[in-house]
């Protein structure tokens, strides 16, 4: 039957190759419409008669070509192919979807408009599932109030299953419930984007004594579906989360608040091993048996092999944990206990004359990268001379490598409650303790030197400056205040003492300092001699209830580093005078009013004022210096969290 067959095939013409219809090809007559006559029961049997009449002739007809197509080509035509015309494989609808997965992730991680995000993920299922993801990585909520507690909700809705929802609603009725779900869902399935989320921040106040058991409840349910979490910020702690925490399986950074809100049994925290990130700050003197503090000994001790940063905040946790470090049995040994950490931050902590044992066999201080001593109750010049002796033995010895390179010291000391002799040995602590080595990169002294009005302005200590010239590589040096108390000022900058630092610290890329409005256009002469400056941020007001420096002095400064840079060499006989030829500054900085300089600037932000005016030099009209005011919107967050120690922490562990 198959060699009849095939010779009959032979027998045929060669056929041509089978093509897309002509568009152009003319149409044939379209038939009148007729009026619709509704089909009896008879019509129908015979209609569907005809059609398998008219499809069993059909494929009796094309089958044989169709078979002999496959053989000869090995691809598959389906019956539906009728045109043949197919789109290209390199046509595609959207480029973006074309690029490699790894890149189209890099380029939604770095976008931060998730506004725009959120719009992206709804025009289709493949950016859905793209976008959605990245979306939920970060949680961050926060509530301290009633008026909050309706967005709270609505926020950690999605990720609770229905069974959750319905209980919670049972518990407690307010704005941002759903009301109704629908019927065909498991109501225990826990909802996909619970997994989609890393990084949680929960910013839980006290919305007050009615409303506190819904919030809890809330936060509760939600950490039970986040299995996924690496890194946790939460003012909240109670029984049931510490447990969820515990659980965590992936936890690689921890932010805790212990205070009065704690409730219940929190020694699952113990559990948790392995952190490269621990900030823990406990308020108040803890519970009857001392319980916090016995946590945060444990959660440092557990992780004392991988932990990279330490942030203490705490009162008596810090005396505590001394005790318990004190009683390690590695303390008696050589070995440090924290062999990996990297960075260490104190703050309202008390001190004594012990810390110098048990400190320097905790920490190995010449390996810290980072070092911050904030504000402390007490003591706070032992744990300063403390480890200003550590480095500057470490300083002399050959064999020993400090790595320190970012030092943040609070320098203030209560003016009204200490005598000037008590002030003067803090200052002199925190002076040998930057005078004890020379790598740093990054200087933080904030808060330094406010004395009552009545006496006598000191200025800056000279031996301060020394110390500070002593670190040669210097890049960033900041000497702010965060405010200024009542009845009391602040020592200023002198010329002088700006043409110490500028001519001593020749790296130096950014500056940071207070001084008088009458000296702005010396200091701006002084400031324009330096040759790798991009950043300078002044404050010449005396107190911050004047707020902003006035129009005139800013154009002093301005005027003052524009004409120290272009009435250099004035008999050169080059005709084009290019500003970024001459000076690195681009930004300065005067009690908040920010300014852009340069001879080309770019485009104006939105919201920014387009004005630009210049400065030019009379000898020579054709040097110019362009500058404009380009102050950003101060930027708040609210009651939220601020997500600096967030966002550090995902940097390190390579999540940002």
């Amino acid at each position: 039957m198959s060699t009849r067959r095939s010779a009959r095939l032979r027998a045929q013409p060669t056929q041509e190759p089978l093509l897309a219809p002509d568009p152009t090809a003319e149409e044939s007559p379209k038939k009148r419409s007729k009026q619709k006559v509704p089909a009896t029961k008879r019509d129908k049997e015979s209609t569907s008669k005809r059609k398998k009449n008219e499809v069993a002739s059909s494929e009796s007809d094309v089958q044989p070509p169709v078979k002999a197509r496959k053989k000869e080509t090995g691809a598959s035509v389906t019956k539906s192919s009728k045109s043949f015309t197919h789109r290209p494989a390199t046509m595609t609808s959207d480029a973006l979807l074309s690029l490699p997965a790894e890149v189209l992730n890099m380029i939604l991680k770095n976008v931060d408009d998730t506004k725009s995000l959120g719009k992206l993920s709804t025009t289709s299922k493949s950016y859905y599932a793209l976008v959605t993801p990245q979306l939920y990585k970060r949680l961050d909520v926060y509530v301290t109030s009633h008026p909050q507690i309706a967005k709270f909700i609505r926020n950690l809705d999605p990720l609770l299953s229905i069974k959750q929802r319905k209980q919670l609603k049972k518990e407690g009725t307010y704005k941002g419930q759903r009301e109704s779900f629908p019927g065909n869902l498991d109501p225990k399935k826990v909802p996909e984007l619970a997994s989609f989320v890393t990084e949680a921040m929960f910013g839980i106040g006290d919305p007050g004594k009615k409303h506190r058991y819904i919030v809890h409840r809330y936060m509760e349910e939600a950490m039970k579906n986040m299995k996924n979490l690496e890194i946790v910020e939460t003012l909240l702690v109670t029984e049931s989360i510490a447990n969820s925490l515990a659980q965590q399986k992936n936890l690689k950074a921890l932010s805790l608040t212990i205070n009065g809100l704690a409730e219940g049994d929190l020694t699952a925290l113990s559990n948790i091993k392995g952190l490269s990130h621990l900030s823990i700050s406990i308020l108040g003197f803890g519970g009857a048996d001392g319980i916090e503090d016995k946590v945060g000994v444990s959660l440092i001790l557990n992780s004392r092999s991988t932990l990279r940063s330490l942030n203490i905040k705490a009162g008596s946790f810090a005396s505590y944990l001394l005790d318990g470090l004190a009683k390690h049995e590695t303390v008696k040994g050589t070995e440090n206990i924290l062999t990996a950490l990297e960075s260490l931050s104190f703050a309202g902590a008390s001190f004594d004359e012990d810390i110098k044992d048990i400190l320097p066999k905790t920490v190995d201080l010449a390996a810290l990268k980072q070092l911050k001593i904030d504000y402390q109750s007490h003591g706070v010049e032992f744990l300063h001379r403390c480890i200003g002796d550590v480095l500057s033995k470490a300083h002399v010895d050959v064999n020993t490598d400090i790595k320190l390179r970012n030092l943040t010291l609070n320098m203030a000391d209560d003016v009204w409650n200490t005598e000037p002799g008590e002030q003067e040995a803090s200052l002199n602590a925190k002076t040998h303790l930057v005078s004890s080595f020379d790598t740093l990169v990054t200087l933080d002294l904030h808060e330094f030197g406010q004395y009552p009005e009545g006496r006598p302005e000191s200025g800056i200590n000279p031996s301060l400056i020394q110390a500070i010239i002593k670190h040669q590589g210097l890049i960033k040096l900041t000497m702010a205040h965060n405010g200024i108390h009542a009845g009391c000022a602040i020592p200023h900058w002198h010329p002088h003492d700006v043409a110490n630092i500028i001519t001593n610290l020749p790296k130096l890329e950014e500056l940071t300092f207070s001084t008088s409005a009458f000296n702005l256009e010396e200091i701006g002469k002084i400031i324009s001699q330096a040759r790798n400056l991009a950043s300078v941020n002044i404050s010449a007001i005396k107190t911050w209830a004047i707020g902003r420096a006035d129009a005139t002095e800013c154009r002093n400064l301005l005027r003052g580093i524009a004409l120290g840079v272009m009435e250099r060499d004035l008999d050169s006989d080059v005709e084009v005078f290019n500003w970024e030829d001459h000076s690195a500054l681009k930004h300065v900085n005067i009690d908040g009013t920010v300014f852009e300089l340069g001879l080309k600037l770019g485009k104006t932000k939105k919201g920014m004022p387009k004005k630009v005016e210049k400065f030019t030099v009379d000898l020579k009209p054709k040097r110019e210096m362009v500058y404009r005011e380009i102050t950003p919107a101060r930027q708040t967050y609210g009651y939220a969290l601020d997500p600096a120690w967030t966002n550090q922490v995902a940097k390190d562990l390579g999540r940002a």
